[in-house]
């Protein structure tokens, strides 16, 4: 589900990085998530390794901090322990067809952003100017 995939990455490694912004996110619907764990049973063996994938299904997303909130978001996400990006996710925003980015971590463009995100579509002027 939606809220166990925020509950698995508020949990991981991932939250770190994006220094409080999770914290006022919601994501509701299903998700499909799969991951790859690589965890040393020795310390000298190197740290711990994730990555992996979630696939979100009609999911709402929301971010009251932002005051955004996004529906019927569809696509996949990307993970690993030092990160989380979402290339190409469809969802409405306001009822307009919207494509949202995202990227925390090691996915960000420039190193010096904590978490970097877009949206992309044809909205009305009292969307954009809307919060």
């Amino acid at each position: 589900t939606g809220p166990g995939l925020l509950a698995f990455v508020r949990d991981s490694p991932i939250n770190g990085y994006a220094n409080g912004y999770l914290a006022s996110l919601e994501i509701g619907g299903s998700a499909e998530v799969s991951f790859d764990l690589d965890l040393p049973l020795k310390r000298e063996l190197g740290p711990a390794k994730l990555a992996g994938s979630a696939l979100l299904r009609d999911a709402d997303l929301a971010d009251r901090r932002w005051n955004l909130a996004f529906g019927g978001a569809n696509g996949r996400l990307r993970f690993s322990t030092r990160g989380l990006a979402a290339d190409d996710i469809s969802a409405r925003w306001n009822g307009d067809p919207a494509q949202l980015s995202l990227a925390i971590g090691e996915y960000v463009v420039d190193p010096t952003n904590l978490l970097e995100g877009g949206v992309r579509g044809e909205f009305p002027v009292t969307t954009v100017m809307a919060g």
